[in-house]
């Protein structure tokens, strides 16, 4: 049996068994010249089915069998966002060819005084590892999860030089993570990408600051906007996380979120809210389970409608009402 009768075989025999679920896989490629596109966001639109592609392109996303109908989407800075119907004969070595955006970008003119002006505006000071809406560490586990903050123009033009984000804690070798610059939509959730290229910084930092370097850019924004940082996952990452899921803790309540090894905590019959602690054995067993990741700091704040995070390429943004990411740009001003 040749490998693609295999693997089609493989993922048939998944989505009949109890865990019912399609295994799609493929490679990203550029339309032009079929060269492989770098780290596309790969997933069902609103939902927690995401992922992000390998830097050779190629990707493998989970998909149960009840959303087997509805589109993927595949996108990729640069790129035309493209959906795809799933042929469930045909889930394997697909090629998913992406056309270049040829939009061009809004462009802003600045006319330089006799005098440059340079600050800094966002958070500045390191916190705690970052968390998603229900206390549990939101890591590098899902390839595609976000967090954005949003920042109100100090100046009516601004050219930015450098962003910059605070890394709590990194237990990986290295780590890759895309910073992206994305308008304020009208909802005023993260929108469109305002920079035309994909910024990925690799770092083996294991806790301080990281800094993205804009200046070859030269990028200045006159709206407000958001600073988004993505985790980017690859191979060894995605087996790790694969392996992590795979081991399920049998006495953990269904939907339900484990919060620092010490909660699980989940939304009872009545919707409310509810925290239980965890026994020791529980605790045991669940740090026995922790694998190498990477966090954000993040600090706790009042201040509402500034901070969103999404669990997957894909996925909604969901307000972080408590917290700030603890990162910042540097930039310019005439």
């Amino acid at each position: 049996m040749n490998s693609k009768l295999l693997m089609t075989s493989l993922c048939l025999l998944v989505a009949m068994s109890g865990h019912a679920q399609f295994l799609i896989s493929g490679i990203v490629t550029n339309k032009n010249d079929n060269t492989p596109v770098a780290f596309a966001n790969i997933g069902i639109i609103n939902s927690s089915v995401g992922t992000c592609g390998f830097e050779d392109g190629s990707f493998k996303l989970i998909v149960p069998s009840n959303m087997i109908n509805a589109p993927i989407t595949f996108s990729a800075i640069g790129f035309v966002q493209h959906e795809l119907k799933i042929d469930t004969l045909n889930l394997v070595n697909l090629i998913v060819p992406l056309e270049e955006n040829t939009a061009v970008l809004k462009e802003i003119r600045i006319t330089p005084s006799e005098e440059v002006k340079s600050d800094v505006i966002g958070q500045q000071s390191p916190g705690i590892p970052g968390f998603t809406r229900w206390g549990e560490t939101l890591p590098s586990s899902v390839g595609g999860s976000a967090w954005a903050t949003k920042i109100v123009m100090p100046q009516s033009v601004i050219d930015i030089k450098k962003a910059n984000l605070h890394i709590y804690k990194n237990d990986l070798d290295s780590f890759n993570i895309r910073c992206r610059i994305m308008s304020v939509g009208e909802d005023d959730l993260p929108d469109k990408d305002l920079l035309g290229e994909s910024v990925i910084f690799g770092s083996k930092i294991k806790k301080g600051w990281i800094s993205i370097d804009f200046t070859s850019y030269n990028f200045s924004v006159a709206e407000d906007f958001f600073l988004v940082f993505e985790w980017i996952m690859d191979k060894e990452g995605a087996r790790l996380a694969a392996q992590h899921e795979a081991n399920a803790l049998p006495w953990k309540i269904p939907n339900s979120e484990i919060w620092n090894n010490s909660l699980m905590v989940y939304l009872d019959e009545n919707n409310e809210l509810v925290k239980q602690k965890l026994t020791k054995s529980q605790r045991e067993e669940c740090e026995a389970r922790e694998f190498p990741q990477t966090w954000f700091g993040i600090k706790k704040t009042k201040t509402k409608g500034t901070n969103y995070n999404r669990e997957g390429s894909t996925a909604s943004w969901i307000e972080e009402p408590s917290f700030d990411l603890v990162a910042y740009i540097e930039y310019e001003w005439y």
